[in-house]
This record gives C-alpha cells, sequence and structure tokens, in this order.
C-alpha cells in the first residue's frame, strides 16, 4: 500500500499530506462521536502513516491474505488514529450504537 513516487523528498511530503489527513480525520471523528481521546492518537498520526502507507505489506482489497504484515496496537486510546485507515468507510460510525469500530464512552460527571 506505498505511496507511488518519483523522489524520496515526494514520498516524504506524500506521507506528511497521509498524516495531516489522519489527524483532521481522527479530529473529525471524535467530534462527531463525543468521545475519545485526542491526544495519543494525534501524536502517533506520523508513525501510523509511515508505517501503514511505506512500510507494511497490505492489501485492504484483501483482508485475509496470509503474507501480510500484522500491527499489533496497544495504546488503547489512540485507537481513533487507526481507524480511518482500516475502516475508512466506517470511521464515520466511530463510538455509535451498534458500530464494529468503537472506544469506551466516558461518563461526564455533572
Amino acid at each position: 500500500m506505498s505511496i507511488k513516487v518519483n523522489s524520496e523528498g515526494d514520498r516524504i511530503n506524500g506521507l506528511k499530506m497521509k498524516a495531516r489527513d489522519l489527524r483532521l480525520n481522527i479530529i473529525k471523528m471524535i467530534t462527531e462521536s463525543g468521545s475519545g481521546h485526542p491526544g495519543g492518537s494525534l501524536s502517533a498520526a506520523d508513525i501510523v502513516a509511515v508505517l501503514y502507507f511505506h512500510e507494511m505489506r497490505i492489501d485492504p482489497d484483501r483482508p485475509d491474505w496470509p503474507d501480510r504484515d500484522r500491527f499489533v496496537f496497544s495504546k488503547g486510546h489512540a485507537c481513533p488514529v487507526w481507524y480511518p485507515n482500516s475502516m475508512e468507510q466506517r470511521a464515520a460510525s466511530f463510538c455509535k450504537a451498534n458500530s464494529r469500530i468503537r472506544a469506551r464512552k466516558i461518563k461526564r460527571q455533572r
């Protein structure tokens, strides 16, 4: 799933744009859902952009591909950074009832 480019500078600029897009999607998802931890997600955007769009051997059209790379992400409060990558079409359902992508809802004290 690498970014196709002609030079290393183009590759770096492309990855910076992907990280920026991730950050925009994170803010949008968290704002629309009314739930989430933006700090951890925003701080992981550069790392995830490089891994997902440059280093990892993945094919979103073949999620069961046996030779794909696996990504273990244990930074739970930063899960919104991963959702726009892996399930962009479902990111709008983040933290919604019956959604496959969710985070723990935090009850606000009154």
